[in-house]
């Protein structure tokens, strides 16, 4: 199954995968599932692009992977988003206010406020 997995990676990550097995056996098969859980943090791409570069030198163990992956997240800024105060899907503050003024006027205050805690 991981080998399959690592396929629908990529034709790189495949041979990686095939080449820690043959190398590791079926001890190496958590080595597989690392390898093959790589793309819930990082792309299928960079993945790819680091088995790649591991094959041609003739090395590389899924550890190996793992840690230039983190090195090259860590040489690589995540963009932070600019904050807006207007645009098309921000509502007029004068639309939040009504809200807020026709809840409060429909939920009076006088049940608890801790009635739905339970001791």
């Amino acid at each position: 199954m991981s080998l399959i997995k690592a396929a629908l990676i990529g034709p790189r990550t495949e041979e990686m995968a095939l080449a820690l097995f043959a190398r590791l056996g079926r001890p190496g098969q958590r080595a597989l599932y690392g390898l093959t859980n790589l793309p819930r943090t990082c792309s299928c791409a960079a993945i790819e692009e680091i088995c790649a570069r591991f094959l041609e030198a003739g090395c590389g163990s899924y550890k190996a992977v793992r840690h230039a992956l983190e090195r090259q997240a860590a040489r690589t800024p995540t963009p932070v988003p600019a904050l807006i105060q207007e645009g098309a899907a921000i509502r007029s503050i004068a639309e939040y206010q009504s809200f807020w003024e026709d809840h409060a006027q429909s939920h009076t205050s006088t049940e608890d406020a801790d009635a739905h805690v339970t001791y």
